[in-house]
Formats: C-alpha cells, sequence, structure tokens
C-alpha cells in the first residue's frame, strides 16, 4: 500500500471544497425563483430566499473563499499549461479502491460521508493540478530521499495482510444455522446482506479489504491469518458476537529497498513540501490576481 501523504492532500482539498459545494448549491436557489417555497410549518412558508440568506450566514465567506481558490488553481493551470488526464485520476482512484477493499466499499465510505465518486474525482483533479504546477519549483535531494527511507522503513515494509470477508451475528446458534446453509452451497454474500448485523459491510458481502495483524481483536485476528484461503472459518467468538469468515487473499511480509521504494519516498516527500507550500502559495496567487467580492 502506498503511503498515505497524497491521501492527506486530498483530504485538506475535500475539506475545503466541501464548502464550496454548499456555495454552488445556494447560489442554484438565486437563479431558479428567490420566492419560491422550499418548505411550509404550519401556514408559514420558508422561501428559497430564506434558505439561501441562512446558508450565506452560515459558512457563505468559507465557500467563496473555497471557489475563488479553485478558480486561481484552473486558471494557473492554463497559465502553465498544465493538464490532467483521466487515466492519471482513475491511477489515483485504483488507490483508494485498495485501501478501502475495492470499488463498492470505496463508494460505501464516500455515501456514508455525503459524496460519491464524481466528487471525488474532481477533487483529485485539483489535486493533481497542484502538483503538477507546484512540483517543477521543489527540490529533493538524495540525502533527503535516504534519510527519509532509514526513520520510516517500517512504513515502506509490507507487512502481513489478509483480504477477508465475515458474517457477524448475536449468537452461536444463528451461526451455526448460516454455516449449515453456506456448507448446504448457499452464497456468503447473501447471507451476509441477509443475516450480519455489521452494518459498515453487510451490503458489500462482509468485505473487510486487506487489513494487518493488530488491526482486528485477537480472536478473529488469529482465525484470519491462520485460515487457509477460501474455506469459511467459524463460528469464531468475539466481543462483539459470532463471526464466520472467508480469507479471499494472503500477502506475506517483505522488507522495502531503498533502491526499491526510491521514488515512493521521492513522492512522499514531494506531497509533504507541496501540502507545506499551497496555502502560502494561494496566498501570493489571491494578491496576483484581481478580485472583487460583491457579496
Amino acid at each position: 500500500m502506498k503511503n498515505n501523504f497524497r491521501v492527506i492532500i486530498t483530504v485538506v482539498v475535500i475539506i475545503a471544497l466541501l464548502a464550496g459545494s454548499v456555495y454552488i448549491g445556494v447560489g442554484a436557489f438565486r437563479t431558479t425563483g428567490s420566492g419560491d417555497t422550499v418548505a411550509t410549518v404550519g401556514s408559514e412558508k420558508i422561501t428559497k430566499d430564506d434558505l439561501y440568506d441562512y446558508m450565506v450566514k452560515q459558512s457563505g465567506q468559507q465557500a467563496l473563499d473555497a471557489l475563488i481558490s479553485e478558480k486561481i488553481i484552473e486558471l494557473e493551470a492554463e497559465k502553465n499549461n498544465v493538464k490532467v488526464e483521466a487515466s492519471e485520476i482513475d491511477e489515483e482512484i485504483a488507490t483508494y479502491e485498495e485501501m478501502y477493499g475495492g470499488k463498492e466499499s470505496l463508494e460505501a465510505a464516500l455515501a456514508s460521508s455525503g459524496f460519491d465518486m464524481d466528487y471525488l474525482r474532481g477533487n483529485i483533479e485539483t489535486n493533481l493540478m497542484i502538483k503538477k504546477i507546484l512540483e517543477p519549483t521543489i527540490e529533493i535531494t538524495e540525502t533527503e530521499i535516504s534519510d527519509y527511507f532509514t526513520q520510516n522503513k517500517a512504513s515502506f515494509d509490507q507487512q502481513e495482510q489478509v483480504s477477508a470477508r465475515h458474517i457477524l451475528v448475536e449468537t452461536v446458534e444463528t451461526a451455526n444455522e448460516i454455516l449449515g446453509k453456506l456448507n448446504a452451497g448457499e452464497e456468503f454474500e447473501a447471507l451476509a446482506s441477509a443475516y450480519s448485523i455489521d452494518t459498515s459491510n453487510k451490503d458489500i458481502g462482509g468485505s473487510l479489504g486487506f487489513f494487518g495483524r493488530g488491526q482486528m481483536v485477537p480472536a478473529f485476528e488469529e482465525a484470519a491469518f491462520t485460515a487457509e484461503v477460501g474455506k469459511v472459518v467459524g463460528p469464531v467468538e468475539t466481543d462483539y458476537g459470532y463471526h464466520l469468515l472467508i480469507v479471499d487473499e494472503k500477502v506475506e511480509a517483505v522488507e522495502a529497498t531503498l533502491e526499491e521504494k526510491k521514488e515512493e519516498v521521492r513522492d512522499t516527500l514531494l506531497d509533504q513540501k507541496i501540502q507545506s507550500q499551497v496555502t502560502t502559495w494561494l496566498d501570493e496567487k489571491y494578491q496576483e490576481y484581481n478580485i472583487n467580492i460583491s457579496m
């Protein structure tokens, strides 16, 4: 799994642009008829004007700042002939899918926060624009790369991992009933959806994605890391209930070398430096552009 500094940058931009999305929304209310009623309370009306005014008071300046920043990034990308290809965004999306244990798990995580894949793609595009604009101004030395790798070697080592699915239920009787259905040929994913009380993954076949040691409760971890790939294990009792699980894939531990990880380390350092400079860069660009605010 790649180092997560690119994820940190994306999260920062997502937070900023979330405010922007609110402002875009309230702008739409203005253009579609400000006197229209959006809700009634008894005989009293709440109009689009009321909603617009309230939303602007709550987060108007923050949202406007986010939109201005986004526009500055777009203009600077155009000025510097910076383009982001769809394939580059796809590559970043693949990294997220790997981190979250698949496309469905990623989509579920986004949906739980009120976002979707289109929104994520837009934020990734913005991050890549920033990276391409600032990268030529940033120097990373061989010494920096070597020192960072030495100090953070454990984070670059491939830890032992497994990818697993589970069904969690409250009683051993229910677990054994499901086990009988599995042994009779019923699909694990369908039974997870029907029976599992783990609402975070029951609708995606009980998928937990990849995880390493120390991330799960001891009894579950022991069962997962000693299981044979593709075989149902359980019931396994934990404080949460009783689990039936299947390990789909195992990844052995591999010690990293600087030669193998050099470009990844460089990319990590680049992301760190961009993260530390982007606010100052945007402040400077604010001064360069003729920005008039009339709200």
